[in-house]
């Protein structure tokens, strides 16, 4: 006589709930962690000076070209939006300019979409009503230490959810003989650096970019909260180069080339863990980014007014 069909039936039964409750005493999968999906943040900096430098109209359209560039090849954003580019300006806008070409400079810069400027020193030679005049009209926050026209030393800009401080640093602190007036600069600057709790740190400066990395040699190694120095390039001499922790960037000249800079952060401590640094001829060949149209259209417009 055979095994009681009910027999097989608890059997089955039995072995189903088990299996269910095996199933269910299984810890969930762990979710997603997204910091470590994305431990790292690039930032990719901008860097120009001297951008009155060509004044006919027809230089003036590198600018559009520029644009172009920045936002083909860089990922620059427009005035207004988040994005992971920092436009900087070592200064010295419009010091050869006549007065009545700061108009239409400042509008080209504003559209160009610059975070910060330090005010040169060659720019405060003008004059302090046409140089507040010509600030206003662009928009474009002035930083600088121990200014004339009271403007902050610094100023604090968020990206991808890193806080970085943008110092002004003018080639007046930087007494020929002796790297004093960089070092009570950045001594100063510390502490500001410590009560506003940003990540890194930006050293925006008119000084040739030679003799800012001769400070550098001499007293950089006390701020390890810098992570780079933007200066002027006045001669082939000034390279991007590193020293001790920083690197030292050349802004370009007028709208001709720019000095590029891509910072590599760790997304969970802060820390940096890579700077590249280069400058990037804004070339006029057929394999060239096209010209920001928009911005070709409003510089006629501008030049063409009376």
């Amino acid at each position: 006589m055979g095994t009681p069909w009910f027999v097989h039936l608890i059997c089955v039964c039995s072995i189903a709930l088990a299996a269910a409750c095996s199933r269910a005493k299984a810890p969930p999968p762990p979710l997603p962690d997204r910091a470590a999906k994305k431990p790292r943040v690039v930032l990719t900096v901008l860097a120009t000076a001297h951008e009155g430098a060509a004044v006919a109209p027809q230089a003036w359209q590198d600018a559009a070209r520029m644009l172009g560039y920045w936002r083909t090849r860089e990922s620059a954003c427009a005035v207004g939006q988040a994005c992971a580019t920092l436009a900087l300006s070592a200064g010295d806008h419009w010091a050869r300019l006549a007065a009545a070409d700061d108009h239409t400079l400042a509008r080209i810069m504003r559209e160009l979409g610059y975070a910060a400027s330090v005010l040169g020193t060659a720019d405060l030679q003008l004059g302090h009503d046409r140089v507040k005049r010509a600030i206003d009209l662009s928009g474009i926050e002035h930083v600088g230490l121990l200014s004339d026209l009271n403007l902050p030393e610094s100023r604090i800009i968020e990206r991808l959810g890193s806080k970085i401080e943008v110092i002004g640093l003018s080639r007046r602190l930087l007494p020929t003989h002796s790297g004093r007036g960089l070092l009570d600069a950045l001594h100063g600057w510390s502490t500001i650096v410590g009560e506003h709790e940003v990540d890194a740190g930006i050293v925006l400066s008119d000084v040739c970019l030679s003799d800012l990395a001769q400070q550098f040699e001499e007293h950089g190694r006390a701020w390890a909260f810098l992570v780079l120095a933007i200066g002027q390039r006045c001669s082939d001499s000034d390279v991007p180069r590193a020293i001790h922790s920083v690197t030292l960037l050349p802004a370009g000249d007028g709208f001709r080339e720019y000095g590029r800079a891509t910072l590599t952060f760790d997304r969970n401590t802060g820390a940096l863990l890579q700077a590249a640094a280069e400058v990037v001829k804004v070339e006029h060949d057929a394999n060239a980014p096209a010209p920001d149209a928009t911005l070709a259209a409003h510089i006629r417009a501008w030049t063409a007014q009376p």
